[in-house]
Order: structure tokens, then C-alpha cells, then sequence
């Protein structure tokens, strides 16, 4: 009976350490599949392609401005004259696009301000100092210190 009990210790303790061994295994795996590097690594120009379409996007977003007034020609008689009249929808859509694409832009300078304020020790202090200096900074990045 010693005989079975130590031989079921000592099979029991195989098992914690194959168990050990598998979990290490699997936290190692798990690990990998959270690394980003790991997908960079594998898909470069996914990651390449992916940056150039973000910075495409936010160019057009960062480079829209108002649209130069049109001024007709008198002397265009063929054409329509719709000096650059857009139905109503299309200027809500506009102003939409306008409100979500600043929500965006301020949401990512408030990360980006956490993120920094983090990083560098002294930031959010000066940051909060300096945005009461020029209160025209949009609500979201002078509260991001307080974040």
C-alpha cells in the first residue's frame, strides 16, 4: 500500500509539473499573440500599407479648409449657375463629418497628452500651466492632464 500511495505522489507530481510547463507554454504563446511586434514581424506591408492609409486620412482630415468663394463668369452663358450652392444635406454632411473629425482629433491629443504625461515626469504640471495661459486650446486637451 506505501508502494501505490508513492507511486500516486510521484505521478501526481509529474502531472503538476507537466501542467506547469503547459501553462508557461501557453502564457508564452499568449504573450506573443498580444505583442503587436509580433504581427509587424510576420505582415510588414500590412503594417506599412495600414500607416500610409491612416496618414492619407488624417492628411485630407488635417488639410480640409474652406473652399474658395466662387466668383462666375459673366461670360459663361452655357453654363448652369449654381455658383457653388450645395443642397442642404450635403452642407449637414459636411458639418457632420467636420464635428466628428474634431471629436477624433481632440480625443487623440488628450491620449497623446496622457501618453506623454506619463512618459515624461514634470509634463502634465506644464501642460496644465500652459493651457491656462491660452484657454483657446480645446476643452479635451486641457483637461487630458487630469485624466
Amino acid at each position: 500500500m506505501d508502494q501505490d500511495t508513492s507511486q500516486i505522489e510521484r505521478q501526481i507530481a509529474r502531472e503538476r509539473q507537466d501542467l506547469g510547463q503547459n501553462l508557461h507554454e501557453l502564457e508564452q504563446l499568449a504573450k506573443q499573440l498580444a505583442d503587436w511586434r509580433t504581427y509587424y514581424r510576420r505582415n510588414p506591408l500590412w503594417f506599412l500599407g495600414g500607416a500610409l492609409g491612416a496618414g492619407v486620412i488624417l492628411g485630407a482630415v488635417a488639410g480640409r479648409g474652406e473652399a474658395p468663394a466662387y466668383e462666375p463668369d459673366p461670360h459663361e452663358v452655357d453654363q448652369p449657375r449654381t455658383y457653388g450652392l450645395r443642397s442642404r444635406a450635403g452642407r449637414r454632411a459636411d458639418e457632420t463629418w467636420e464635428h466628428v473629425s474634431n471629436a477624433l482629433m481632440d480625443v487623440a491629443a488628450a491620449k497623446a497628452v496622457q501618453f506623454v504625461g506619463n512618459l515624461v515626469p514634470g509634463f502634465n504640471d506644464h501642460y496644465a500651466r500652459r493651457s491656462d495661459e491660452y484657454p483657446s486650446r480645446p476643452v479635451g486637451l486641457r483637461d487630458a492632464s487630469s485624466r
